[in-house]
């Protein structure tokens, strides 16, 4: 259901976007001088999001999260009509970069 959301959630510009659901694409920022540590990598970030799981085999072979978390810092999203500062607490944040091991 929510792919189907997304889909039909239109790509503002910064400068002209409404009140609601939007999608918004641009560079990200931070708002205050010192970056976020990622839990996992230990590299300076602006936003993170992390799921720690364990493999139980046996009868039931499944994987348990042990530990999972997200940043809540507001950063910056620019795109070439203006800035906009976001609050990802509750946020669907999308990514290109995601590390799995």
């Amino acid at each position: 259901m929510f792919a189907r959301l997304a889909e039909d959630t239109p790509t503002s510009n910064i400068q002209s976007a409404a009140q609601g659901y939007r999608e918004l694409k641009g560079t990200i920022a931070g708002l205050f001088p010192e970056h976020l540590i990622s839990p996992l990598t230990h590299n300076e970030c602006l936003w993170y999001r992390y799921k720690v799981e364990v493999y139980m085999g046996g009868r039931r072979d499944s994987w348990q999260v042990v530990d999972e978390g997200e940043s809540d810092q507001v950063f910056l999203i620019r795109d070439e009509t203006g800035r906009c500062i976001v609050d990802p607490t509750g946020a669907n944040i999308t990514t290109r970069l995601e590390h799995r091991w």
